[in-house]
């Protein structure tokens, strides 16, 4: 059914998503099991037991391994050719991002956000850059870079008062009261983006960026409060590190916290079936031009995605 590694994580992503899809493909399944010799497992063990026969009494002659091939057993049935049913047309669309969120706020007034999501030093900057060039709007004013080698940060000051205000960069715990909080300090953001800020894209419905470490606690809520797109951007845990101690950041911008935020990361994806997008900062580092293609799809609205 697919071609593709690319293709098997899309359709994965889609029979999880769609309970009406998936009981086709089960009931599909039950329908041929009594009727193709993939499920036929007594004539496989037959067919494989005759070729191990054949491979001894080679052995036993002393010659050496060739190929060959096993004769239909005797009195074997042939397999009948039950009427199949389609699957659904939309099982098959090739990019997994068009399969919204159940708790999505995907609706024509929602906010289309891509949250660039990773810890420090994993390559959420190069990220963010490379959708800023392919013309996606990032939300300013943003917060100054810390380091002279890197000259923009591309990290909304608004959206960073919101994160450091309900969980803490140094040990990346809630904040004491924080956790009746975050949707609510979520929702006041969501709504002064909509009234102000990136007034243009927003209007358009054009997706923005955001970016911040300490987002990845937040995945959940954010999802349903944004119409959003997840993008991952990954790096071993050992780059990250060396990139720390290059740069003389403090231990929890390092593989420390790194850890804890590839853990909410992924606990999210397993989790949960928001649209995500991984990205590996390698790629990104040494053929951005690679990437672009892909970057581009996933900027695109969701409705142009389904109809391709």
């Amino acid at each position: 059914m697919t071609a593709t590694l690319a293709d098997y994580e899309v359709l994965a992503l889609r029979l999880a998503n769609d309970r009406s899809a998936l009981k086709a493909v089960r009931d599909r399944l039950d329908q041929n099991r009594s009727h193709f010799p993939l499920f036929d497992t007594d004539r496989f063990r037959r067919h494989i037991e005759s070729a191990y026969t054949t491979m001894w009494e080679t052995h036993q002659r002393g010659e050496p391994p060739r190929s060959f091939r096993v004769d239909p057993i005797p009195g074997a049935p042939r397999p009948a050719t039950p009427r199949q049913r389609p699957l659904p047309q939309n099982l098959l669309a090739p990019d997994h991002a068009a399969v919204q969120p159940a708790s999505a706020a995907a609706n024509d007034q929602a906010v289309r956000l891509l949250l660039v999501c990773g810890p420090w030093g994993s390559g959420t900057t190069a990220v963010a850059g490379l959708l800023h060039r392919l013309g996606v709007t990032g939300l300013e004013p943003y917060f100054a870079t810390r380091d002279e080698r890197t000259s923009n940060s591309y990290e909304s000051t608004l959206f960073r008062d919101v994160m450091v205000g309900l969980a803490d960069e140094e040990s990346l715990n809630l904040r004491p009261g924080a956790e009746a909080t975050i949707e609510s300090a979520l929702r006041k953001f969501r709504d002064r983006v909509a009234a102000g800020a990136a007034d243009a894209a927003v209007k358009a419905r054009q997706p923005i960026f955001l970016k911040h470490p300490l987002a990845a606690l937040f995945l959940p809520q954010i999802c349903k409060l944004f119409d959003a797109r997840l993008v991952y951007a990954v790096r071993p845990l050992a780059e990250i590190e060396a990139t720390r101690r290059r740069r003389n950041w403090a231990p929890q911008f390092g593989a420390k916290g790194a850890d804890v935020i590839y853990a909410h990361m992924f606990k999210t994806f397993v989790d949960h079936a928001f649209p995500t997008t991984i990205v590996r900062y390698k790629e990104i580092a040494r053929r951005p031009g690679a990437a672009c293609p892909h970057a581009v799809r996933i900027c695109r609205p969701a409705r142009e995605r389904d109809s391709d």
